[in-house]
């Protein structure tokens, strides 16, 4: 580690991550359902409780921040592991960076260097760069020295792993280092999707309850209709 790396370490100490706090009670609905009202997007969804409210504040909020001065106009994260692992990915704290995955095809400029500090970053590089060169020449496949795997079943996983990234969407100008420091996480992603689903199961309820209610209110009105008056 460098001399300034260490000034830095010294000077900017992790700060306790906890979460947030937010001043004053979560606005709410006639119903007394918790609401956001940041954005007109969200004027459908309601809470049950208020962890459920913040966790869906910070995504406006995103109040996780990094004190680095050269991060300063980073937006922050929504979540204290991704500033945590912004932190230990490029400011090298927290014992640094896990060890670099390097591109196992031999002519290429990644297969030295910084490598990749994620594996999915990895099979995107293999998935977008060599697999398409593959396409093009597919007499490099052939070649067993181009690929450096040794354990037939971990290569068979990758393969799987690179089946499944090709199915995700990506932004084809976005750079893998941007992804790995600067990006929405992989966990944010899963978070969005979980968080989604609750949505959905509870908009499901709520219709539920409302057919409920008015098939009550019906049943009570075609009562009250066939008494003598």
């Amino acid at each position: 580690m460098s001399d300034l790396q260490s000034e830095q370490d010294r000077s900017y100490r992790l700060p306790r991550i906890v979460p947030p706090r937010r001043e004053g009670e979560p606005p709410k609905n006639a119903n007394g359902k918790l609401i956001c009202i940041v954005d007109t997007r969200c004027d459908h969804l309601t809470f049950e409780r208020k962890c459920e409210w913040s966790k869906h504040m910070d995504k406006h909020d995103r109040p996780y921040k990094c004190s680095y001065p050269q991060c300063s106009k980073l937006q922050g994260f929504t979540y204290s592991g991704g500033l945590l692992r912004h932190e230990r990915e490029v400011h090298k704290k927290h014992g640094g960076p896990r060890e670099s995955l390097m591109c196992p095809y031999k002519d290429c400029k990644r297969s030295t260097g910084a490598g990749f500090t994620r594996k999915e970053n990895l099979n995107e590089h293999l998935r977008r760069v060599h697999r398409r060169a593959e396409d093009e020449h597919p007499s490099k496949s052939d070649d067993p020295s181009v690929l450096d795997q040794d354990d037939p079943a971990e290569a068979q996983g990758e393969d799987e792993s690179d089946l499944l990234l090709g199915k995700r969407k990506r932004d084809a100008t976005m750079n893998e280092a941007a992804t790995t420091s600067y990006g929405v996480s992989e966990d944010e992603l899963r978070d969005e999707v979980k968080r989604l689903r609750r949505e959905n199961e509870e908009q499901k309820r709520q219709n539920a309850e409302k057919d409920a209610k008015i098939e009550y209110l019906e049943a009570t009105i075609r009562h009250f209709a066939g008494q003598p008056r």
